[in-house]
């Protein structure tokens, strides 16, 4: 009888989800700066060419160094999503940039899904397709860091006198 209690106590996972946000936020911050170093590589001379086809214009150094911008500012934002929710409420702070800037690119997979699929070829289908499931994936993470988010600023309420049913009784 006492295997069955303990059975459906245990979760499927032993692992907190403020533990796993953490963890997600450690692989991306690595990811990004992976993709940083990449960019500047060799990233940057592909975007360029690409660019160069699709719109037939060469694309400005500024608009290079904005997206190389963007990297750092995933890296950064990455680490105080690993900070924030390591904490207890007050650091929940630190999870707002990533919660803004995630969303931001939520919000622009979506638009640059929309772009492609509108476009003719087949490739371009392709790319709207990959930018509307990239942008699901990290709605997913941007859920779960919300939950976190959220299960921090509960606060335990002390009830100052405990209710009765004599209370509601009519004299």
């Amino acid at each position: 009888m006492g295997e069955s209690d303990k059975s459906e106590e245990d979760a499927c996972c032993p692992m907190k989800l403020k533990s796993g946000v953490q963890i997600i936020g450690g692989g991306l911050a690595v990811m990004s700066g992976v993709i940083l170093v990449v960019f500047f590589a060799k990233l940057d001379e592909l975007i360029s060419r690409r660019y160069l086809t699709m719109f037939e214009s060469e694309i400005s150094r500024g608009t290079l160094t904005w997206m190389a911008g963007c990297i750092v500012l995933a890296i950064m934002v990455n680490i105080l999503l690993i900070l924030g929710g390591s904490g207890r409420r007050w650091r929940r702070v630190l999870l707002l940039p990533w919660l803004l800037f995630y969303g931001a690119g939520i919000v622009f997979c979506l638009v640059t899904h929309l772009y492609f699929t509108s476009l003719c070829w087949r490739e371009e289908k392709i790319i709207g397709m990959v930018c509307l499931g990239v942008g699901f994936v990290f709605l997913v993470l941007w859920s779960l860091v919300w939950i976190v988010s959220a299960e921090m600023t509960d606060k335990t309420k002390t009830i100052i006198s405990r209710p009765s049913n004599l209370g509601f009784q009519r004299h």
